[in-house]
């Protein structure tokens, strides 16, 4: 049974993945905690190792919490959809939709 989950819940395990995730980065490349903020495209700082490995930890994250399968690796892996991956809003909305 899933749990419900709303959206300052989905922020919250967002950002305590984020600090996870930042302390194997140095300073350069540590994701700012703004829903704005560009996972994806020419302004990133994050190489697709860098990707694979966050969007693993969040999809991990969420099951593991929330009992949801996010599927942001295959997003990611998808010439249609990764543009619908591109910043940390728009990972909101693709977990919200999961609930």
């Amino acid at each position: 049974m899933k749990k419900k989950i709303s959206k300052d819940q989905i922020l919250k395990n967002i950002y305590k993945n984020i600090d996870y995730f930042n302390l194997s980065l140095n300073k350069k490349k540590k994701i700012i905690k703004k829903r704005n903020y560009e996972i994806i495209g020419k302004k990133s700082k994050l190489d697709s190792l860098d990707l694979v490995i966050f969007f693993t930890q969040l999809e991990n994250s969420f099951k593991k919490e929330f009992k949801i399968n996010v599927k942001l690796l295959d997003i990611f892996f998808s010439l249609n959809e990764k543009k619908n991956l591109k910043d940390l809003n728009s990972i909101i909305k693709i977990i919200e939709k999961q609930k």
